[in-house]
């Protein structure tokens, strides 16, 4: 059996949480419960679907393509797919190693040339204003 993660969120390209730009892997299942926590979808290690009230605009697409018609949830992500206002969103895939890398990795052409971009900067004068 291959190892494996639960990943609820990859965020290419990320400003967040310290200097500089990077790649920023969500696992599920964070055993912390911080008051302050950004991220209460990590909390749960089983996958799913969250429901996010403020961009539900009722249009009822989520419950014409669900299979079981918003009776029960068997976590298939029909109703997430075809919400077009991202109100609903199946929270939690499951990675291989080698396909968390691929993921990872798929960054690496985007961060190499802006290492080619950053790399030569002009120094501006010192200003004691």
């Amino acid at each position: 059996m291959e190892n494996s993660a639960l990943i609820f969120d990859i965020s290419h390209s990320s400003f967040v949480d310290g200097p500089g730009i990077r790649t920023t892997v969500f696992f599920k299942g964070c055993n912390l419960r911080c008051k302050w926590c950004h991220n209460p979808e990590s909390i749960s290690p089983k996958p799913e679907l969250m429901f996010y009230t403020d961009r539900c605009k009722n249009c009822g697409a989520c419950l014409r393509n669900c299979p079981n018609e918003m009776k029960s949830c068997s976590l298939c992500g029909k109703c997430a797919h075809y919400c077009l206002d991202d109100a609903r969103k199946l929270c939690g895939k499951s990675y291989t190693v080698d396909e968390l890398f691929t993921e990872i990795a798929s960054d690496r052409a985007f961060y190499a040339c802006l290492m080619r971009m950053t790399s030569y900067r002009i120094p501006l004068p010192y200003h004691s204003g």
